[in-house]
């Protein structure tokens, strides 16, 4: 099932009401949004809304938001759990956090988007970083930095980090980067010139 909202519509959010695309667990529940030059608001922008949730299910290929506009969630205006959207030229504004990714298994596209006034603007695991977070801007977020959750980034390849429109800021856990227990894998982190 694909939700597909035409361009220039406004969709609100009461208090504590998310939108869920796939399930989290269940195969034969797949789902995808399509949203071209929307907003997403609350309805009362004095309280806010929750998040517009991505659950592992979500189908990649078929899921976008581009020059969206995501604004007053007092939860994570997108969270983005085990899959790989596409959140392109969007403005994010006025959230407490803007994306939140819960996993080093979701890529999600994240570019060309401005965040403004959050609290946190981008919250993502170092694993789930792969040439995908470039062609940001911040300005005047609570937290003006990509929050950056360690782990181990393992396999075999490369991994590149692109300088974003803001530093990485390595939190909660150390990074490892090393090869899938398997000598012949070689893991290798490239961090793209000028990025902090």
């Amino acid at each position: 099932m694909i939700l597909k909202i035409e361009p220039g519509t406004v969709v609100q959010f009461a208090d504590y009401i998310d939108l869920h695309i796939g399930h989290d667990g269940n195969s034969n529940y797949r789902g995808a949004l399509q949203a071209d030059g929307v907003t997403f608001t609350a309805l009362d922008t004095t309280v806010g809304w929750d998040e517009i949730e991505f659950n592992a299910y979500t189908d990649d290929d078929e899921t976008y938001l581009d020059s969206c506009v995501i604004e007053y969630s007092h939860e994570m205006a997108l969270f983005i759990n085990e899959c790989s959207p596409s959140i392109t030229n969007s403005t994010f504004r006025n959230n407490e956090n803007g994306i939140t990714q819960t996993s080093g298994e979701s890529f999600a596209l994240i570019a060309g988007n401005t965040f403004i006034n959050n609290t946190r603007p981008v919250s993502v695991f170092a694993n789930g970083i792969d040439s995908t977070l470039y062609g940001n801007t911040y300005i005047d977020n609570v937290q003006n930095y990509i929050e950056v959750q360690g782990q181990n980034i393992q396999g075999d390849g490369t991994h590149i980090w692109a300088m974003d429109g803001a530093p990485y800021a390595v939190v909660g856990n150390n990074i490892s980067v090393q090869g899938d227990n398997n000598s012949d894998h070689l893991m290798i982190l490239k961090i793209e010139p000028g990025t902090v």
